[in-house]
C-alpha cells in the first residue's frame, strides 16, 4: 500500500511540478481613422512553481474568408519592452511571443499589435467583429473588462454594439466608446465584442474590407438569430456530458467510500447515556481542559476557556478581580466599566504547568492589570503566547484519553488513499479528453485543488472521542442544559453563592456564564464569590465589563442589446480569438 501510495504522490507532483496562473485581462482597443485597430491587452502572470521562459499569445489570421495582417507588435513586462518574436502556425495563425526567464515571479504583461482588413465597412455602419477572448488559452481568467474606442467623438445614441459569449457578460455604452466585462470565465469560453457605427467615422477605408450594400439591417437581424437560436456551442455537448458524468460518478464513489471509512473509524463512539440534566459537575478539572475535550478537532481550548482559567485562578485565591470605571470617549462612546485583576501573595506552588504560565503571562511582575487594555488589539506577543500555551494545555489534556487518536490516524491514510485514486483516474480521464473536449483542460488544475481540499475538509470528521472523552463529553452537554433551565438551578440551596461562583468558571466554558451571573444576581443580591470587587454600591455580581472579554480577547487571534446590457447567447463567428498562456 505504501508503494502505491508513493507512486500516486509522485505522479501528481511530477504533473503540477510546473505550474502557473493568469490574473485579470484589460483591454485597450483603438479603431483608428484609417481602419487599422490597435489592441493592447495587459494580463498578470503569476509563476508559482518551475522555471519559464516564454509568455504568447496566439492570434488566427482569418475571418469570414478574409485574411488580415498583424502589422505591429510588442511585448511588454510591466511596462517595458522585452525581447519579441512572432512565429507562424500554419498558413492562418501566428503566435506573438515575449521571452526571458521567469520563476516565482508575478509580473505584468502587455501584448500589443495593430490589425488591418478586419473592419467590413457597408454603406451605412462598419462592422467590428472581434473575440476580445478566444477559446485556446491555458488557463481561466477571474474576469475582463475591455475597453473599445470609436475613431471620432459620436454619442451612444448613435452607435451599437452587443456582446457574445458568458451569461455573467456586459456591455455598456458611452460617448466615444464601449465598454465590455465579464468574470470567471474559462479557457475554452469566448468573450466576443460587435459594434456597428456610422460608416463616415472611417475617413480611409484602404484597410477595411468594403460591401457596396447596406449593413446595419443585416447585422441586427443576425444577431436576433443568436438570441432566438441558443443551440450553438463551442463544442460537443455530448461529449462534455459523457465525460462530465464519468468525473462525477467516481468521485460520488470516493465519497461513499469515505463515508464507510468514516462509519467505521470517525463516527462518535454510542454511549450509554440519555440523561436529559446532570445536576452536579461531571470533573473538577480545570475548564481548559474541558475546552480540550469540547472542541474534539483541534483538541485545544479555545477563547472563552481563557476567560473561564482566568476566573478558576480567582477561584482558587491567585487572583481578585474588580470593576473600575472606563474613561468614555467624548464620555458617550465606550464600555462602563474595565476589569482589573489583583494579584494575591498566595504561591503557586499548587498550580499545573500551563496555569502557572498563564498566571505569570498576565502580570508579568506587576500586582495590578487592567485586562481590557492588555488585550485592547491584537498583538503579536500575546498572539505567540496563547498558540504555544494551547499547544501545552493540549499536551497535557492527552493523559486524559479523551481522544481515540489511532482510529483517527487510520481514518486519515485510507481517506488520503480513496482521493488519490479518484485523483488519478480523474486525471487519466481527463487528458485523455481534452483533444476530445477543450472544458475538460481547465478541470486538472481544479481536480487537485479540489483532492486538497477534500482531503483536509474530510479528515476533520475522523478527529473522534473514546468512550471515555464521548462519555463525559454528554455529561457535560447534560451540565450545560441544567445551567440554561433557571427552573432547576433554583433548586440550590440559598447559601450556594460560593458554589455558584465554582460553576460560573464552567458555565464560561460552556458559553452560558451570562445566564449564569443572572441567576446569582437574582438568588443571591448584594452577595458576591470573595474573590469580586464590584464596580456598584450594593456590590451586586455583575461582571459586565469581565464577560465583555470574551469578545475582546478574539483580537488576539488575529448581461446584451444594441444599448448596452448582458451578453447575448450565439455568435461566436468573429475575428481574433485564439489563445495564450506561459511555458
Amino acid at each position: 500500500m505504501k508503494k502505491i501510495l508513493l507512486i500516486l504522490l509522485l505522479f501528481t507532483i511530477l504533473v503540477f511540478a510546473k505550474s502557473y496562473s493568469i490574473g485579470p485581462m484589460t483591454q485597450e482597443i483603438y479603431i483608428n481613422l484609417d481602419g487599422t485597430v490597435d489592441i493592447n491587452e495587459t494580463l498578470s502572470y503569476s509563476f508559482n512553481s518551475g522555471s519559464f521562459s516564454e509568455v504568447y499569445r496566439t492570434i488566427p489570421l482569418s475571418w469570414q474568408g478574409a485574411v488580415f495582417e498583424i502589422l505591429e507588435c510588442q511585448v511588454y513586462e510591466d511596462g517595458k519592452p522585452i525581447n519579441t518574436r512572432v512565429d507562424s502556425i500554419g498558413n492562418n495563425k501566428i503566435e506573438l511571443i515575449g521571452y526571458s526567464s521567469w520563476k516565482n515571479e508575478v509580473h505584468d504583461y502587455t501584448f500589443s499589435y495593430k490589425i488591418s482588413h478586419i473592419i467590413v465597412c457597408y454603406e451605412d455602419v462598419c462592422d467590428f467583429y472581434w473575440k476580445l477572448k478566444g477559446t485556446e488559452w491555458d488557463k481561466p481568467f477571474p474576469s475582463l473588462k475591455s475597453k473599445i474606442y470609436l475613431p471620432s467623438n459620436i454619442s451612444k445614441e448613435n452607435y451599437k454594439a452587443w456582446g457574445h459569449g458568458p451569461s455573467n457578460g456586459n456591455v455598456e455604452l458611452f460617448d466615444n466608446y464601449a465598454y465590455y466585462t465579464a468574470s470567471d470565465i474559462a479557457g475554452s469560453q469566448y468573450v466576443e465584442a460587435r459594434l456597428a457605427f456610422p460608416s463616415e467615422l472611417i475617413t480611409d477605408k484602404s484597410n477595411t474590407i468594403i460591401k457596396n450594400e447596406m449593413g446595419l439591417e443585416k447585422i441586427i437581424n443576425e444577431e436576433l438569430s443568436f438570441y432566438e437560436n441558443n443551440d450553438l456551442s463551442t463544442y460537443e455537448e455530448k461529449e462534455d456530458s459523457l465525460i462530465i458524468f464519468l468525473l462525477i460518478f467516481i468521485w460520488i464513489c470516493g465519497l461513499i467510500s469515505i463515508y464507510f471509512i468514516w462509519k467505521k473509524y470517525g463516527k462518535e463512539p454510542e454511549i450509554n447515556f440519555d440523561a436529559k440534566y446532570y445536576r452536579e459537575l461531571p470533573n473538577n478539572y480545570s475548564p481548559a481542559v474541558l475546552g480540550c475535550l469540547i472542541d474534539a478537532i483541534n483538541k485545544k481550548p479555545r477563547t472563552n476557556d481563557i476567560v473561564a482559567c482566568i476566573l478558576d485562578l480567582a477561584q482558587k485565591g491567585y487572583l481578585k478581580i474588580k470593576e473600575v470605571p472606563a474613561k468614555k470617549t467624548w464620555g458617550i462612546f465606550g464600555k462602563d466599566t474595565h476589569t482589573i485583576i489583583i494579584r494575591t501573595n498566595k504561591e503557586d506552588t499548587n498550580l499545573l504547568s500551563f496555569e502557572k504560565d498563564l498566571l505569570t503571562f498576565l502580570f508579568k511582575n506587576k500586582k495590578e492589570v487592567d485586562l481590557d487594555n492588555k488585550f485592547k488589539k491584537y498583538n503579536s506577543t500575546n498572539y505567540s503566547f496563547f498558540e504555544e500555551w494551547k499547544d501545552n494545555v493540549k499536551k497535557h489534556v492527552e493523559k486524559y484519553k479523551f481522544h481515540n487518536l489511532e482510529d483517527a490516524k487510520t481514518g486519515k491514510i485510507y481517506t488520503l488513499l480513496v482521493i488519490l485514486i479518484v485523483t488519478f483516474l480523474s486525471l487519466i480521464i481527463s487528458s485523455i479528453s481534452i483533444c476530445l473536449c477543450p472544458l475538460v483542460a481547465m478541470l486538472i488544475p481544479f481536480i487537485v485543488m479540489f483532492s486538497i481540499i477534500f482531503y483536509f475538509g474530510l479528515s476533520k470528521p475522523f478527529e473522534k472521542r473514546t468512550e471515555k472523552g464521548a462519555l463525559e463529553y454528554e455529561q457535560w452537554m447534560a451540565f450545560k442544559r441544567f445551567l440554561e433551565d433557571l427552573t432547576l438551578m433554583k433548586e440550590k440551596p440559598p447559601s450556594a453563592v460560593e458554589l455558584w461562583g465554582h460553576y460560573l468558571i464552567y458555565a464560561v466554558s460552556l458559553g452560558v456564564g451570562e445566564k449564569v451571573i443572572k441567576y446569582i444576581n437574582l438568588e443571591y443580591p448584594n452577595n458576591s464569590p470573595n474573590w469580586y470587587i464590584s464596580n456598584n454600591i450594593n456590590t451586586t455580581f455583575t461582571m459586565a465589563s469581565f464577560m465583555a472579554l470574551n469578545t475582546t480577547m478574539a483580537s488576539i487571534s488575529p448581461s446584451s442589446s444594441g444599448s448596452g446590457g448582458g451578453f447575448g447567447s450565439g455568435g461566436g463567428f468573429g475575428g481574433g480569438g485564439g489563445g495564450g498562456g506561459a511555458r
